[in-house]
């Protein structure tokens, strides 16, 4: 990073993050459908016309969404379900999905030469063998410090789950 220039247009091309639950599979959705809303674009939810958020509510036709799917997940009666989905969809939060954020991190190397040093191993690969409380201490630190879960996962060779399950 020649000007240490952070965020979606100068960093990485592509993020993705495993949607492993059904909760997350909601947040992330409602996520995305109150990015409108946050940023100032629209007043109400169903005004911004580029989302499938008015396709799940059957105010307009979609048939490159599968609504039925995602209904079901809020309740098996479709009328219940669309009534639950806007109801879960309009709850201000603080949702955040992806572990993106505008701070600047630290590198991979770096990273690896504090794990060395702090937890004194050969390899920040043998956090991996400690115990599941001091791996979870370790995780802690890391995340306290500027570690993304993402960075984490691949210095360490730690589930994400685990360090999700972690922050907790």
């Amino acid at each position: 990073m020649k000007y240490y220039r952070v965020g979606h247009l100068f960093q990485d091309r592509y993020k993705s993050e495993a949607v492993e639950t059904d909760d997350y599979f909601k947040t992330v959705i409602r996520y995305i459908h109150r990015n409108p809303l946050k940023a100032g674009i629209v007043k109400r939810l169903e005004d911004y016309s580029w989302s499938s958020y008015r396709g799940y509510l059957s105010l307009n036709e979609t048939y490159h969404v599968d609504k039925d799917f995602v209904l079901k997940l809020f309740n098996e009666d479709q009328t219940q379900g669309i009534k639950d989905f806007k109801a879960f969809n309009e709850i201000e939060n603080g949702d955040r999905c992806l572990d993106i954020s505008n701070k600047k991190r630290m590198s991979d190397e770096m990273a690896i030469r504090i794990i060395k040093k702090k937890f004194s191993v050969n390899s920040a690969k043998d956090i991996n063998n400690f115990d599941p409380e001091q791996k979870q201490v370790c995780v802690v630190y890391f995340l306290e410090n500027g570690l993304s879960v993402l960075q984490i996962s691949r210095v360490t060779g730690i589930s994400r789950y685990f360090i999700y399950e972690s922050r907790k």
